[in-house]
């Protein structure tokens, strides 16, 4: 008698508490994974590559050209663009910050030897193809009053990411 007393006493708690919704239930499905946060993309770095310099006769020549690019949130920080050929240093221009969104356009002013003062303006932009970050970059450089041998030069490329 025990034991079936034990067993009716088990059996209606069973009954208790599937009626209370411990019984059975439906599976509920599990919670979405959150798509996780994308690394913000940064663009500082040292940039190297081809460019061709116009000078202000029509004249061109190919050079390398070498900046290093500081990247902080709404903005970009260019040094001054070196520019070689054949191994050789050629000129070096100065560049400067300039807001950054999808592009850059900036201009900074310095003074050369021979030519007064030049306006350095710059604009480009930035891509990537799998890890090798690019930018494209234009300069052209104005000097305030164009004489014999002081034009606007114009120097542009496509540099990578070292």
């Amino acid at each position: 008698m025990r034991i079936t007393a034990r067993f009716l006493a088990g059996s209606l708690m069973v009954a208790a508490l599937g009626a209370c919704g411990g019984g059975s239930s439906s599976p509920t499905a599990p919670a979405p994974t959150p798509a996780p946060t994308p690394t913000p993309i940064s663009y500082s770095g040292t940039y190297v590559g081809p460019m061709t310099f116009t000078a202000g006769s029509g004249g061109t020549l190919p050079v390398t050209g070498t900046t290093t690019v500081t990247h902080s949130s709404g903005s970009v920080s260019l040094t001054s663009l070196t520019t070689t050929y054949q191994g050789s240093a050629l000129v070096t221009f100065p560049l400067g910050s300039a807001p950054f969104g999808t592009t850059f356009t900036g201009s900074t002013l310095y003074t050369s030897t021979g030519c007064g003062t030049i306006t350095s303006t710059y604009s480009g932009y930035f891509g990537q193809n799998g890890s090798i970050m690019k930018m494209n970059l234009q300069v052209t450089l104005t000097p305030t009053s164009i004489t014999s041998g002081c034009g606007v030069n114009d120097v542009r490329g496509e540099l990578t990411r070292n």
